[in-house]
């Protein structure tokens, strides 16, 4: 019985390709294909060291259908787009531009994607060294010379 059974669907699904290729081949129809996929940061961004005064870009790669909409913060406070911080988002991905880096700064910052579909997050960590801290390391290292050795 299960022979048979096997026989009629395999006679069915070679009529519905039939159906169907006929109709592909001798149609002008447009078939739109359509599809979702939950929100995903495929490449986190990393964590930045940099100076006071400097800018810093944290970016993500994404995917995700319909394209993602993202949200940044900075320890669990929304970041609002203007003055020193800028957020852009394509559908490859959303990344936070932040200019004239002061301490305050540093800290650790949250991005969310979600589309309805599915939500993802990824935190990085950013780190501002002081101006005194940057200079220091700047400077050329100094040559000690000793003028006097003691030899017992």
């Amino acid at each position: 019985m299960l022979f048979r059974s096997h026989n009629i669907l395999q006679k069915q699904l070679e009529i519905d390709i039939s159906i169907l290729s006929r109709f592909v081949l001798t149609s002008f129809h447009e078939i739109e294909c359509s599809f979702t996929a939950p929100a995903k940061i495929t490449k986190a961004a990393k964590a930045e060291n940099t100076n006071v005064g400097e800018s810093v870009t944290l970016k993500c790669e994404i995917a995700g259908n319909p394209i993602p909409t993202a949200s940044w913060s900075k320890n669990n406070t929304k970041i609002k787009d203007g003055g020193r911080f800028s957020t852009k988002s394509t559908p490859d991905f959303v990344q936070l531009v932040i200019t004239s880096l002061e301490e305050g700064d540093a800290g650790d910052y949250k991005c969310v994607i979600s589309n309805g579909v599915g939500e993802d997050s990824c935190t990085v960590k950013l780190t501002v060294a002081s101006k005194e801290y940057a200079n220091l390391h700047l400077q050329t290292p100094r040559l000690i010379t000793l003028s006097r050795f003691l030899i017992r």
